[in-house]
């Protein structure tokens, strides 16, 4: 929490790549990709839920293991590059928090592992 306002972390990580099919589970030092994410946003103290957003099964088991919410799938037409975290959540998210625009959202990006 931060000045008494709930902060949820948003993770989105699609199972589709133009470039990198399933980059998201390709391994970087180890561990898939989303899940150096992962670890970081968990470290972040200020974070009072963790959201993975993905359309692919396979990633949101990657996001089960590490200990992350993955609360439903999205459809296909919400997982294109045209597509916000902010609509999937309003249509499918979590409703205590009314959806993402209500709530003080960090988009973490998968796509690129934190500094070490």
């Amino acid at each position: 929490m931060i000045n008494g306002q709930f902060i949820l972390a948003v993770i989105p990580a699609r199972g589709g790549s133009k470039d990198l099919p399933n980059k998201n589970l390709k391994r970087l030092g180890g561990l898939p990709l989303v899940a150096h994410t992962i670890l970081a946003a968990k470290q972040a103290a200020t974070l009072d839920r963790i959201i993975l957003s993905t359309d692919s099964p396979e990633i949101a088991k990657v996001g089960k293991r590490y200990g992350v919410e993955v609360p439903f799938l999205r459809p296909a037409g919400l997982a294109t590059d045209g597509a916000g975290s902010c609509r999937e959540l309003g249509r499918e998210g979590p409703r205590e928090t009314g959806g993402c625009c209500r709530v003080p959202a960090t988009h973490v990006a998968a796509s690129a592992p934190p500094a070490h």
